[in-house]
């Protein structure tokens, strides 16, 4: 469903980024590594997508590359 995200962060959590896609704000749960490669606030991030889908929720996981992705 959602293969990949690009947008600007705007908020940094533990475990967690929020990224601004065209005025809607997705929060991508990452590996403490990838938030380090991605840089500050403000900056603009592609991420490759996992959609998990569980019976009262969904959550997305974000990686920079499919390796990372496929942990």
């Amino acid at each position: 469903m959602i293969a990949r995200l690009t947008g600007t962060i705007v908020a940094l959590e533990e475990g967690a980024l929020i990224l601004d896609v065209g005025g809607v704000g997705y929060r991508v749960h990452v590996p403490t590594g990838v938030q380090a490669e991605l840089g500050p606030l403000g900056e603009t991030a592609t991420l490759l997508i996992h959609l998990h889908l569980r019976e009262n929720e969904m959550e997305l996981y974000g990686a920079t590359d499919p390796a990372t992705l496929a942990l």
